[in-house]
Parts: C-alpha cells; structure tokens; sequence
C-alpha cells in the first residue's frame, strides 16, 4: 500500500515540479496562510525555493505576532504579542518514529528530508549539476506536498501553528521568516492577517457536470472560485446516494494556471474509472485544503452510468493548444473506416450542452485531424460518426480552456428605492457579455467617499437586496456595481447611483433671536432650521395665556419681501426679522416656529417669546429752546414754544460742564402764556449751564427738546 501511495504521490509531485519549470523562478520567500476557526487561527507556511527549505531544515522558521485592530479601530501602533512557541524547527529524525507508525504522509516526507543522497551515474559535468538541482527540487516537493496532506507532517517538519491566544474583536499581523543568520542575508518575509471575527465555514465546490463514458466518468467543476482555499480535490462516489466513498488515496491537485498565458484555469477536468457499466452511481467532490482538512460535498451530484462500447468507436485525443489554435486529432477503428459516412467534429461551453459543427460540410473518413480557433473560456469538443447504415459513433469529450483576461463591461441603467425599514430593493441591466458570473456591490454614506464591498458571496442575478440605517442625517445611500466574469476579471466600477433614504428623522427647529416692539408693529428676529431638508417654516402666533395657536405665515422661502435678512458678523450666522403688522396695542402674544422638510416632517416648535405692542403715545418735543442771562437781575431765562393743549407741566433737566443732566424743576403749563418762560436764578457767575426740557401730559409725556447750552 505505502507503495502505491509513493507512485501516486510521485506522479502528482512531477505535474507540480513540471507547472512550476514552466513559470519563471519565484524571489526566494516564505508564503504564510491562515485558517480562522471560531476560538483559533491556524498558520501553515512554506518555502518558495528548494535552497530556502534547506536553510529552513537547518535554522527554523521565526514567527511573529502583532495586534493591530481592536474594538473597532485600527491601532495607530501595532503591539507585538507574545507567543507560546516562537521559533519552529524541523524535528530530529528519531522523534519521527511514532509518526512513521501511523501516517504514511510521514513516510514520504521522512525519505525527502532525512533519505540518502540520490546517486548522479551522468559523467558530463554540467549534466550532473542539472540531475542534482533536479534531484533537490523533488525531495523539496515531496517533503512540501506530504505537509499538506498531513497536518502531523506539517507540525513536526516545522511548517505550521496553531495560536488559541485570540479574542473577538482584534485582528491579528502573523510575520514569517526563516531563522538565518543576518550575514546569510534576508528571504521575503510571509504575512497573514486574521482574526475570529472572519470565521467562515469551508465552502461547497460548484458547477459541477460530468460526463459518462466505457467504464469512466468525466467530472468537470469550477477550481477557480475557491482557488483561494482549495490546493486539491477529492472524488466520492456512492451507488445508492447516500453513502459515499472516496475513489482515491490521494486528491487530484488544482491546477493553478493555464498551459497559455499563465493566467488563472477555471475549470478542472477529472476522468475517473467506474467499476462496471450499467450501474447507476453517484458523484461528487469535496475540496481539499493546506491544512489538510476536507472540505463539504459539491452543491450538486452527478448521476449516471456507464455505457459499454460497441466496435463503432472514434477516440478524441487529448487536443493541443498553440496560442489560440487547438490542434484536434482522433482515431477510428481500421475496422469500421470503410463504414464512416461522414465525420463532425463539434464544440459546445457544456460537456452537456448543445454541439455545434465546426464546418458546413462533414469530413471525409480519411481526415483525423482539424485545427480549431478557440476564443476566451471553455470549450468542449467531440468527435462524432456517421455510418453508411445509419450507425452513429460519439468520442468522449475534452475540455479545453484559454485564458480570458478581457473584464466585461460595468452594469448601467440601476433601478431602486428604500422602504420605510430600511430594506433596499435594486436592480440593472446586465453587460452583454456571455461569461459574467455575477456581481460585486460596494456601498457609501457619500457620494465622494470610499465605495466599500458588502457581498461576502458573488451575486448572480442583476439583483439586490440590502439593509441599511435610518437613524442618520445623511438623506441619501450610493451604490456601485462591478460585473466579474467566470475567471473572475472585473469590470469597472458602475457610475455612482444615489437612493433616498425615507425620511423618519424631523428637522431641527428654528429659534427666536428676540421680539422687540416699534411704532406700527412687533419685529420677531430669528434663525431658520439648520436642517438642509427644510422646505418651509410656520410661525404661529397664540395670546398669552392660550393655547389656540394660530398660523400667521408660511415661509415656503426665506428669500421673499416680508423677509428682512441680517448677517450677524460676530457668530457668522444670519438671521430674518419679520414685523407683525397685525397685532393689536397693548395685547401680549407669544409666538413659535415650526420647520418642514421634504418629507413633510415638522420640527418640534421652537421655544416660544412673547411680546407686546406698545402705543405710540410720545408727545413731540418742545420748540424753539432759548436761553439767555440777565448779569443785572442775576437769573438766566429760558424760553420755549408747545402747542398742545394736553400738556400740563413741563420737567427742567440742567446741568454745569462735565456734569449728567438731571432733574431741576417742575413748571406748571399755562396755555396764556407761549412762549413759556423759565428764570434760573440758582446759578453761580462762571459756570457753564446745559439745560433741556420735557413736556408732560397726563398719560403721556413728549420726547426731550435739543440742548441748549449757555455761560454766566
């Protein structure tokens, strides 16, 4: 059995050492995964080169750990935390034989690390140096490859670690490196980033088909889309479909490029024996992982049986890829040529699907071979036979692929609104192309600012459904969508296309200045809402001591003529004043206003003032004020013109330089007299006298006549 197991390993071991030949030779470094559990995060790592391995058998592997997120911020340092094991070496070959024991994997990487020297019998020197660097290369693959299907192998080769030290809500920066010393210089450094948090369950294979044939079955599934997680596949198969089996010791290796351009492959094709025809059976795949672990059965099964071949058989061999041509060749039994009629070769995107003629006329029985011009994505091919008696002969198909790394066009013409919950609703017009595999959606607050992915799955129809917050400011949500094709090229990002939110949030009331009385009205001085949704305010107006408030204006704009508009320099605000023509002398109101947005929500009512209009009831000033003095009598006389008949008194306000005016005496009115006349004789020679004078009037009192100013 362990026989066995080392050809089959051996075998696939060549076809990766045979892919990696093809490529150019990567910068020596230490690739880094990681595998996130609920209460863990897995690392396995590996060497890129085989003297990089070498050096990591001899010094170890260094590992370090950094905490770079936390409660939902990114540190603006990362900490350094401490491990339980930091440096990870290759155990010595004694402590391998528990091991040896129980997994054949450790058999194999046991004999690539710790074997004999392979013999080089070549006596050309060059040649020599090529068998032993070829030499190098498998033990270095071997060893690589048995880490992978062992998770104990990858422990005790030192390739892998397991950090329980982690919690929920911290991110984690891994660094890798091998452990030389400084002189032997520096290999690229492997990095991971992970934490709990990104716990996902391995996913299912998908698009799986198969296709069935003489005792074998041809399974084709897409290895790209988890190309990220899946390094190898395993085939199950079941005769009831319901207990299943693994068809191999070993899984069969993703292949991670194709034979043209390097570019990513996204089918992988898997021809597998079945044990008889006629039988129905059931298959499926599972994927295999880095850290050895088997992944979920394929979303889909294939059924079918077997069918035996008659002597009518044409074999497509397997087609050969010259940039875009394929090189198609097929044999017919010498037995049945002189039968062949016609010959097709035909093509369809499906093992299963519709095949359509590569020409207008069938080929004669005597041509074996077309070349064929593919474009982008999988093509399927078969060869079909026609007999002079109506038999029909079909070839098993192949699968030929050619890279694509043309991205479709981006999505247009975006259709969508928001309820009242929250719950989003879109949809767009799909781009032309025929290979889009589904959607990416990326989400804004703003229209400027950065679009983040919030699918974790791609999505396949030109649909969406989102949840999004209410409870903000911001009234509108942006969306953009990129198109991803089946080798996952993607489009550019669609242009910007904004929803509205439902408006559940009110606008911010406005608010009073002060309400101040003049002659003809109240003048109510206010700031409007600050809310950029306003539509309109209300100012209601209610006597004091009400509640019947009534609506005195709708200010459906604040740049109208019953808007007076003030900018206030000192807190660069502006303000409206409004005069209240309307009230009445001596009733005191109270006023409130009410914003309304677009959506018809209103503020809450403004904090109320009141005020009152006060009569005009100032009697106008005294006229024609005079003063002059009498050095003989000892006074100076004042004298001043009044024509109301209401006036009863008038106040004398006086004054020396530099002094307040102040109240000095009372004279009583007299209508025979007009002018009146005031002599002040309480007055000292060489002072400076102001005097003004005040009319008064039951009720009412006049406003202060101009000063006059005299020396005595």
């Amino acid at each position: 059995m362990k026989k066995n197991i080392f050809i089959s390993l051996l075998m696939l071991t060549l076809q990766a050492w045979h892919t990696q030949a093809q490529s150019d030779l990567p910068n020596p470094g230490v690739k880094l995964l990681a595998r996130v559990y609920q209460d863990s995060i897995k690392l396995r790592w590996a060497p890129n080169t085989p003297a990089l391995w070498k050096q990591g058998k001899q010094h170890g592997y260094q590992l370090e750990k950094f905490l770079v997120y936390q409660n939902g911020k990114v540190l603006p340092q990362p900490q350094k935390m401490p491990l339980d094991q930091a440096v990870f070496k290759l155990q010595p070959a004694n402590a391998w034989q528990k091991l040896l024991e129980k997994d054949e994997m450790a058999t194999i990487a046991y004999e690539a690390m710790f074997g004999k020297e392979m013999q080089v019998t070549s006596t050309n020197k060059m040649l020599k140096i090529v068998e032993q660097a070829q030499a190098r290369e498998l033990r270095f693959a071997f060893a690589l490859m048995a880490a992978d299907y062992s998770p104990w192998v990858a422990k005790a080769s030192g390739l892998s670690f397991t950090d329980k030290a982690v919690k929920k809500g911290e991110k984690y920066l891994y660094r890798i490196a091998v452990a030389v010393p400084e002189k032997s210089g520096k290999a690229n450094r492997g990095t991971a980033y992970a934490g709990v948090d990104d716990y996902q369950p391995l996913p299912k294979p998908i698009e799986l088909q198969g296709e069935f044939g003489d005792q074998q079955v041809m399974l084709v599934w897409n290895q790209l889309y988890y190309q990220h997680i899946y390094n190898a596949y395993y085939i199950e198969r079941s005769e009831d479909g319901k207990n299943y089996q693994l068809t191999t010791k070993l899984p069969h290796l993703s292949i991670e490029e194709n034979e043209i351009g390097g570019l990513p492959q996204r089918l992988m094709a898997v021809t597998d024996s079945l044990p008889q025809n006629g039988k129905t059976y059931y298959l499926r795949v599972r994927g295999f992982t880095p850290f050895a672990e088997l992944g979920p059965p394929s979303d889909s099964v294939v059924v079918g049986k077997g069918v035996k071949s008659t002597h009518w058989q044409v074999t497509l061999k397997k087609p050969t890829l010259r940039q875009a041509n394929v090189q198609l060749t097929w044999v017919v039994d010498n037995k049945i040529k002189a039968e062949v009629k016609n010959i097709w070769v035909e093509k369809a995107p499906k093992a299963k699907g519709k095949y359509i003629p590569l020409h207008a006329k069938p080929l004669a029985n005597d041509e074996f071979s077309l070349t064929d011009t593919v474009a982008s994505g999988a093509t399927y091919y078969r060869v079909r036979l026609e007999g002079n008696n109506g038999e029909e002969a079909i070839s098993f198909p192949h699968l030929v692929q050619l890279p694509d790394s043309i991205p479709p066009d981006a999505p247009v013409k975006f259709q969508g609104r928001v309820d009242t919950l929250g719950a989003v609703s879109m949809e767009w017009v799909a781009p032309q192309a025929t290979d889009v595999k589904g959607y990416h959606i990326f989400r804004a607050e703003g229209a400027k600012d950065e679009f983040v992915r919030i699918n974790r799955v791609l999505v396949s129809s030109p649909t969406f459904k989102d949840t999004i917050s209410l409870k903000t400011l911001n009234p509108y949500i942006h969306y953009r969508i990129q198109a991803v094709d089946h080798y996952l090229n993607p489009s550019a990002l669609s242009q910007v296309f904004s929803l509205k939110r439902p408006d559940k949030i009110p606008p911010q009331s406005p608010t009073f200045v002060r309400a101040v009385s003049t002659d003809s009205a109240l003048v109510l001085k206010w700031q409007p809402s600050a809310s950029h949704d306003v539509a309109h305010h209300l100012l209601y107006r209610a006597n004091i001591g009400e509640d019947n408030w009534q609506l005195q204006v709708d200010f459906t704009r604040l740049d109208t003529t019953i808007l007076q508009k003030v900018q206030d320099t000192v807190l660069y605000t502006t303000h409206y004043l409004y005069q209240d023509k309307s009230a009445v002398v001596g009733q005191r109101y109270q006023y409130t206003l009410v914003a309304v947005d677009s959506s018809r929500l209103e503020s809450p009512p403004s904090r109320p003032v009141s005020a009152k209009l006060i009569a005009n009831t100032l009697l106008p000033a005294a006229k024609k004020l005079r003063a002059t003095k009498n050095l003989d009598q000892r006074h100076i006389q004042l004298s001043w013109t009044f024509e109301d008949s209401r006036v009863r008194s008038f106040k004398i306000y006086r004054a020396t330089e530099n002094q307040r005016l102040r109240f000095y005496k009372t004279v009583p009115a007299s209508a025979k007299e007009n002018p009146t006349i005031f002599r002040d004789t309480e007055i000292t020679k060489g002072n400076c006298y102001q005097y003004r004078v005040q009319a008064i009037a039951p009720g009412n009192q006049a406003r202060f006549s101009k000063i006059v100013r005299i020396k005595y």
